[in-house]
C-alpha cells in the first residue's frame, strides 16, 4: 500500500512518515521519531509540521528535538539510516565534509595548475558555499542561511590549509638541509 503520510507508536515514540519525492512509497526511510512520547498514558497533544524541508513534531506546545531534514542534499546524507537518536547537526556537518572538503582539493589543485600566485585569488574558495546556498534556498523558496555559507567555506578551506602547512614543511626541510 501507498501512503501519504502516517501516524504511529513504537513502544513509547512517536513515529511519523511523510511520502514525498526524496522518500519510498511509504515514507518510511526516512521517518521522525520522537522517543517518549507515549511512556505514560496522559493524553498528549501533537502536531507535525512540515514547511517543505523540515519534518518536525511538537508535544504539548514544545517543539521536539528531533527533526527530519527532506531535502536532496539530506537524501545524500545518512539519513538512510535509522536516525532516532542521532543529532542532525552530525550528519549536517559529515554531509558538508563530504561535499565541500573535496571541492577544496579540486579549488586547490586548479589553482595550483594555473601558477595563480596572486593572494586574492583564495577567495574563490567562497564560491561553492555561497553558490550551493543560492541554488538550495531559491529551490525551497527559503532565505540563504550565513551558518551553511560558513560550514561549507570552513570545509572548502581545511585542504587549502593542509597543503599550505605542507609546502612549508617541505620548504623548512629544504633549508635545514641545505644549511648542512
Amino acid at each position: 500500500h501507498s501512503r501519504n503520510f502516517t501516524l504511529a507508536q513504537d513502544q513509547g515514540e512517536l513515529v511519523f512518515r511523510l511520502r514525498t519525492i526524496l522518500t519510498d512509497k511509504n515514507g518510511t526511510h526516512p521517518s521522525l521519531r520522537v522517543p517518549n512520547v507515549f511512556d505514560n498514558t496522559k493524553f498528549q497533544d501533537i502536531l507535525i509540521s512540515y514547511d517543505g524541508r523540515v519534518l518536525s513534531a511538537f508535544i504539548n506546545g514544545i517543539k521536539s528535538d528531533h527533526s527530519v531534514e527532506l531535502t536532496p542534499r539530506a537524501d545524500l546524507s545518512l539519513q538512510r539510516f535509522s536516525l532516532a537518536y542521532i543529532n542532525l547537526w552530525i550528519v549536517k556537518l559529515l554531509y558538508y565534509l563530504l561535499i565541500f572538503l573535496p571541492a577544496g582539493y579540486i579549488l586547490y589543485i586548479l589553482i595550483e595548475k594555473m601558477r595563480i600566485k596572486k593572494n586574492y585569488v583564495y577567495l574563490i574558495f567562497l564560491m561553492p558555499g555561497f553558490l550551493y546556498e543560492l541554488y538550495f534556498s531559491q529551490i525551497h523558496e527559503n532565505e540563504m542561511r550565513l551558518e551553511n555559507i560558513i560550514l561549507s567555506v570552513l570545509f572548502s578551506l581545511i585542504p587549502l590549509i593542509i597543503m599550505k602547512f605542507s609546502e612549508l614543511h617541505i620548504t623548512k626541510r629544504k633549508l635545514a638541509t641545505e644549511h648542512i
